[in-house]
């Protein structure tokens, strides 16, 4: 479903926030 699809986007851009 597309709500998988976001928390897929969701973790990668936390992920992301978190290196900076």
């Amino acid at each position: 479903s597309s709500y998988q699809e976001y928390l897929k986007l969701k973790s990668k851009v936390e992920a992301l926030q978190r290196s900076q």
